[in-house]
């Protein structure tokens, strides 16, 4: 709140809108991946999903779960 009343969101203005962009397609990317095994029907660690320890990588762990 501090920076809002002091104006300090003109910081934004030279941040490029490429780099924004970017990021938020790496964002999408990753929600998308994240989402693909429940998508091909594993379910089995539902309930534990944001509990259950990460092997990997995320793209390690999409391809293990395509190919499964």
């Amino acid at each position: 709140m501090v920076l809002g009343f002091c104006k300090a969101g003109i910081i934004g203005d030279y941040v490029p809108n490429s780099v924004i962009k970017g990021m938020l397609a790496a964002i999408g990317l990753i929600l998308i991946l994240n989402q693909a095994p429940h998508l091909l029907g594993d379910d089995s660690s539902f309930e534990l999903d944001e509990n259950t320890p990460v092997k990997g990588n995320i793209f390690v762990n999409f391809l293990l779960h395509l190919l499964i």
